[in-house]
């Protein structure tokens, strides 16, 4: 793809692409990491891997919860500022 087709592709409802970008593979990081720490607890012989397993996955969560809010503005900042410099 030529960076025209990227530009268009991160601009899609404002940035909508570029978040899918961004999330799609954090959100398979997180499955991935929740079977391997299960299955870290289920060998260290943990009683509760499940919840050892979730609570990694919430607490890694955390930081996307903090931090995309910073991320969508300054993503918005880009494409308006794209958008203006293009126009």
């Amino acid at each position: 793809m030529d960076e025209n087709k990227w530009n268009a592709f991160f601009k899609y409802g404002k940035g909508t692409g570029f978040y899918f970008m961004i999330l799609f593979p954090y959100l398979v990081m997180l499955v991935v990491l929740f079977l391997i720490s299960k299955s870290w607890f289920d060998f260290i012989d943990f009683e509760h891997s499940v919840l050892g397993s979730l609570s990694v996955v919430l607490f890694l969560s955390l930081f996307v919860v903090f931090a995309f809010p910073k991320l969508k503005r300054l993503v918005d900042d880009k494409v308006k500022e794209s958008n203006r410099a293009a126009s």
